[in-house]
């Protein structure tokens, strides 16, 4: 009869011999960390460094970059964060980019300090996020990125019959904010866009049809804008004096306060 063989001490040996994957540190654009839309990270930085991160953005649509350090003790260091947005190549710096600090927003007091960014991209692309710590000690520091586009099923034009969509917007905070209303043909593709400027608390609207969308079109609407998760409202009614007919469509976003739980 032959004696089992034992494999038990063999494998010991090989896991015994085997190492660590490495991970590279993110403290270059090459080795930046992937961040998934709404995920707050968080990373303990070194005093005075720069740790990288990056997020595929789409052109045309509108997001919002932040960083913060909850846990800042300014008995240790004062809490002193930067932070910048680039393309992929990691050294042209972004287009169309916001960088006043405006609601929602973390107070810059007692050595917490934070930054935002809001940017609507010019092109697709995997964006490269810096962050960086001036302080002179380590720190935690929570990073994050969320869409803030807001988008419409349904818009419908017809001069014959009277029927042109409306679209309504209202500005939530105390800045003057930067709406970009773009219609698009039941196909995908692009139908028309315009530039609005909101007052503080003011509201704006736009007929879909000033946009080009030509008579007797449906598509769908889509606002980007340089403020921060819900501070564009936005409604639109599509109606006709000739029918007497009115209906609404409602402006959704993809990402809600919900998806800042850490």
């Amino acid at each position: 009869m032959k004696r089992p063989i034992s494999v038990v001490g063999l494998s010991l040996v090989l896991v015994a011999g085997m190492t660590a994957p490495a991970w590279s540190l993110n403290d270059s654009a090459a080795n930046a960390y992937e961040l998934f839309l709404g995920q707050a990270h968080y990373q303990s930085m070194s005093a005075t460094t720069d740790y990288w991160f990056k997020v595929n953005l789409v052109a045309g649509r509108s997001y919002a970059v932040y960083t913060w350090g909850p846990w800042a003790d300014p008995s240790v260091s004062e809490l002193s964060l930067d932070l910048d947005l680039y393309q992929a190549d990691g050294t042209t710096a972004a287009a169309t980019v916001y960088v006043s600090d405006i609601e929602p927003k973390v107070e810059a007091a007692g050595g917490n300090n934070a930054e935002q960014r809001r940017i609507i991209p010019t092109q697709n692309d995997c964006y490269r996020i810096r962050v960086e710590n001036n302080s002179l000690g380590a720190q935690t520091v929570y990073v994050m990125a969320v869409e803030t586009t807001l988008f419409l099923p349904w818009y419908y034009v017809n001069a014959d019959y009277g029927y042109d969509t409306y679209i309504r917007m209202r500005n939530n905070t105390t800045s003057t904010l930067t709406a970009v209303v773009t219609a698009y043909t039941a196909g995908g593709a692009g139908a028309g866009s315009t530039s609005l400027s909101i007052s503080p608390n003011g509201c704006s609207y736009v007929a879909v049809s000033s946009l080009g969308v030509a008579s007797g079109n449906y598509g769908s609407a889509q606002i980007a804008h340089s403020g921060g998760p819900g501070a564009i409202a936005a409604n639109a009614t599509t109606m006709s004096p000739i029918t007497g007919m009115a209906f609404d469509s409602a402006f959704t976003s993809r990402m809600t306060w919900s998806t800042f739980g850490t």
